[in-house]
């Protein structure tokens, strides 16, 4: 079942239910999903609903962070509810283990041994991950593999 078929039933299911909040976000969803279609044109792929997904998440991500400090409880809630649902459309992260293992074996591939070589690994290691891992982990864990501090030139 393609993301849109299962989008369109879960709303379906959630109006059933009145579960407003659940609503609100899989329109939310199915509307930035249109959106980037129309502007693609027929270039718009899987990867592509992947990244629409992934903006709205890291959206109520750093509003989540916004709201701790702000100490906006009801807001904080809803946030959380929000990217909760989000993720449910994600594909499966990896695990810390299946990670490291890609990490280890792009690095291989691409010969990387120094922290200069970054711009080496991160490109083919992010189109296999994309989606499945967050990027400044993955980054953070390729500065580690090939020796560097996050402050290394």
């Amino acid at each position: 079942m393609s993301l849109s078929d299962r989008l369109t039933q879960d709303l379906m299911d959630a109006m059933k239910q009145r579960n407003q909040v659940r609503v609100d976000v899989i329109r939310m969803i199915r509307s930035q999903l249109k959106y980037t279609q129309i502007q693609k044109g027929a270039d718009f792929s899987s990867e592509d609903e992947i990244l629409v997904l992934q903006r709205e998440a890291k959206k109520r991500r750093e509003a989540i962070e916004a709201y701790e400090i702000a100490n906006a409880i009801t807001r904080l809630e809803k946030e959380k509810t929000e990217m909760a649902i989000i993720q449910e459309y994600m594909p499966k992260a990896l695990s810390a283990e299946e990670l490291t293992t890609v990490i280890e074996r792009i690095i291989a591939e691409t010969g990387a041994a120094t922290p200069k070589d970054i711009g080496k690994v991160m490109p083919p290691l992010m189109s296999e991950v994309r989606g499945k891992a967050d990027g400044k982990l993955v980054q953070e864990l390729v500065r580690k593999k090939l020796g560097g501090s996050r402050g290394s030139p």
